[in-house]
C-alpha cells in the first residue's frame, strides 16, 4: 500500500511539473476542468496525422486520472482518521 500511494504522489507530481512546463504551448488548451472538480478532461485530437500528440494528450490524461485516485485515497484516509478521533474524543 505504501508503495502505491508513493508512486500515485510521484504521478501527481510529474503531472504538476508537465501542466507548468506546458503552460506556454498548444498544449496549455488541453485540460478542462468541471467546476468544484479535481479531475481534469482531456480532449484527444480527432485527426490521426499526429501520433506523438496524441500519446502526450493520453500521458497526461493518465498521469492527471492517478493523481486524482492519489487525492481520492488521501481523502478517505482524512475521513477515516477523524471519525477515529471522533469516537474516541466522545468516551
Amino acid at each position: 500500500m505504501a508503495c502505491q500511494e508513493v508512486s500515485l504522489q510521484l504521478f501527481g507530481e510529474l503531472r504538476s511539473h508537465f501542466n507548468a512546463r506546458l503552460h506556454d504551448s498548444a498544449f496549455r488548451y488541453l485540460p478542462l476542468r468541471e467546476h468544484d472538480s479535481y479531475h481534469n478532461l482531456y480532449i484527444p485530437p480527432t485527426d490521426d496525422s499526429n501520433p506523438s500528440y496524441q500519446r502526450v494528450v493520453r500521458l497526461l490524461a493518465t498521469m492527471d486520472h492517478l493523481h486524482y485516485k492519489a487525492f481520492r485515497i488521501q481523502l478517505k484516509k482524512k475521513r477515516r482518521m477523524l471519525a477515529f478521533d471522533f469516537r474516541w474524543s466522545s468516551w
